[in-house]
């Protein structure tokens, strides 16, 4: 493959000839222009072969958030992983700029690679839409654990950080990571989602990103099992908590129970998603553990671990007084 230049440009500072060969490449594609407002922020992304531009992308900003707009490649240029390298360069970019999330539409045959770089079906679970609205929940996250051939090659061997796919443990060591790990794997949840906590001040619960995956998932599949079970359900409660209101709002949907006072203080936390995928943390003076997308032996035993707490627990007579 001939050397591959990447650049990138705010919106209105793209260089005339630039922007006529974009504008080449969306007519090829038969895909309008997407942009009308001149006050918006946005960044094109370019890659280009000598001074031919053959893929681009543009991304639009908002308050808290960045849209993807448009990624197109050349149609002779297709299938050499190119669209990989520009996303993927896209995606750190954006990570630079501390853009946390990113959305974007896709045609159904189109969701395999956005899949394998991160994103989620943050819409409908019907096979037969015509787009999909996509969301990629931590790009950072991602982009930190890519293979160096994605930035190069355009290519890797599996999909990064997905449920049932990708067997690889992931260590953290700072509440960064953690929480991370989290909104990855919560947003790719289908079925199931137990979240043992010490406290409802957990950060896993105190955030509002974890709320709203909940919110979707639930949107998704009103079957899905959301159980959180908390060791100690007095301390923060006087306080709001955007993972507790949800649960209280939506208590046919949202079981919440505590532990009963025993003596033995709860150290370790555990997260379920679905039916094999988890998140352990060791103990709560520090942030370290692990996460495995895929892991059916480490979640059984995790599982039961649960299970044994979820059992001799009692539905939160302090949590019941919030919602009065």
């Amino acid at each position: 493959m001939p050397v591959v230049k990447l650049s990138q440009y705010p919106k209105y500072s793209v260089p005339p000839e630039i922007k006529g060969q974009i504008k080449s490449l969306q007519q090829e594609a038969a895909q309008p222009r997407l942009m009308h407002d001149e006050g918006t922020s946005a960044l094109v992304c370019t890659l280009s072969i000598g001074e031919h531009v053959i893929a681009f992308s543009e991304v639009e900003f908002g308050n808290d958030s960045a849209q993807l707009n448009c990624l197109i490649v050349q149609q002779k240029q297709r299938n050499k992983g190119l669209g990989t390298i520009l996303l993927t360069h896209t995606m750190k970019k954006l990570a630079s700029l501390d853009h946390a999330q990113l959305t974007a539409h896709c045609e159904p045959d189109q969701f395999h690679f956005f899949r394998r770089l991160g994103f989620t079906n943050n819409g409908s679970e019907e096979h037969n839409v015509r787009r999909f609205d996509l969301l990629h929940p931590c790009i950072s996250l991602t982009v930190a654990h890519l293979p160096s051939s994605a930035h190069t090659k355009g290519s890797f061997d599996r999909p990064v950080m997905q449920l049932s796919e990708d067997t690889e443990s992931y260590h953290y060591s700072n509440e960064h990571d953690y929480l991370s790990l989290h909104q990855v794997m919560l947003n790719q949840a289908r079925k199931r989602v137990w979240l043992l906590c010490d406290t409802i001040n957990n950060p896993v619960l105190n955030n509002e990103l974890t709320s709203q995956a909940l919110k979707r998932l639930i949107k998704r599949n009103p079957q899905t099992e959301i159980r959180i079970l908390v060791a100690d359900d007095k301390a923060g409660a006087g306080y709001f908590n955007p993972c507790i209101n949800l649960a209280q709002k939506l208590s046919s949907y949202v079981e919440v129970r505590t532990l009963q006072k025993t003596g033995v203080r709860l150290n370790e936390m555990i997260t379920l998603v679905d039916y094999s995928a988890s998140i352990f943390r060791k103990n709560r003076s520090d942030y370290a553990g692990f996460a495995c997308f895929h892991n059916r032996l480490l979640y059984e035993r995790m599982r039961s671990n649960f299970d044994n707490h979820w059992q001799f627990a009692k539905p939160s007579q302090q949590l019941r007084r919030l919602v009065i």
